[in-house]
């Protein structure tokens, strides 16, 4: 059975967008800080630089990161929700093929014991 999706929610699909992008990067984030810290070792014996701009940037990196994913997800997810929206409204949105589930078959019922 076919079905047309004709037609997205754009406050809920970017609510949905920006909540994925904050987990994504809340999950992403010790990697990258990480990497920073790594480079901040093997670059110690390089000459003068910013030091001690690695130990500050890390914090920050991790506390900032997820909320600016989060709201640039939103604003995009958004946007293109409602880009979908107006180019389905020429095209006729997507088409898609659902196929209903069986119902569950019963359990066969236990077998009462005979009274003593």
């Amino acid at each position: 059975m076919k079905h047309r999706i004709r037609r997205i929610g754009v406050l809920k699909a970017a609510l949905i967008g920006g909540i994925a992008y904050a987990l994504m990067a809340l999950l992403l984030v010790p990697f990258f800080v990480f990497v920073v810290f790594a480079g901040a070792f093997l670059d110690a014996g390089m000459g003068p630089g910013p030091v001690g701009a690695e130990w500050m940037m890390g914090p920050a990196f991790m506390l900032l990161a997820p909320l600016i994913y989060g709201v640039l997800g939103f604003i995009g997810t958004g946007i293109a929700a409602a880009v979908y929206n107006l180019i389905a409204m020429m095209v006729g949105g997507l088409e898609v093929e659902l196929e209903p589930l069986a119902p569950a078959a019963a359990a066969p019922a236990a077998p009462a014991s005979p009274a003593l």
